[in-house]
């Protein structure tokens, strides 16, 4: 029955991810607890290889005068990164001020100008304003 889904569950669990039970006394969490989620994940593939394929190099470069000279950094994102969560990220690593009206712009490889992202609002992740 169920206690021996989860002796199996946390078996597949231990053998796939073998710093689980550390990872888990380490947090006080009950290994038995996310078990079946991480040998799922591992069986389906959907494990740190699901994760990397995800990510999303990004180059941002600012172009307010009030930012003075800051060079452009590069990040990798997942692809579910909200637009908020971006923004904040950009008004912190180019010392922008918090109020400053921020807007996206997206150039894709070849592509001799950024164009504006289409988006609703900020919730919106990078996935769904096109960046993927």
């Amino acid at each position: 029955g169920t206690v021996k889904d989860a002796d199996a569950a946390l078996a597949a669990a231990a053998t796939s991810h073998p710093r689980y039970a550390a990872l888990c006394a380490a947090h006080d969490l009950d290994p038995r607890a996310f078990a079946s989620d991480a040998a799922a994940a591992a069986a389906s593939g959907g494990g740190v290889g699901a994760l990397a394929a995800e990510l999303m190099a990004l180059r941002f470069t600012c172009v307010s005068a009030r930012a003075g000279e800051t060079r452009p950094f590069e990040k990798r994102l997942p692809a579910s990164t909200s637009l908020h969560k971006v923004k904040a990220m950009c008004r912190k690593m180019f010392r922008l001020e918090a109020d400053a009206d921020l807007r996206l712009f997206a150039k894709a490889p070849g592509q001799p100008v950024p164009e504006p992202l289409a988006h609703a609002d900020d919730d919106e992740d990078l996935r769904g304003a096109g960046l993927l």
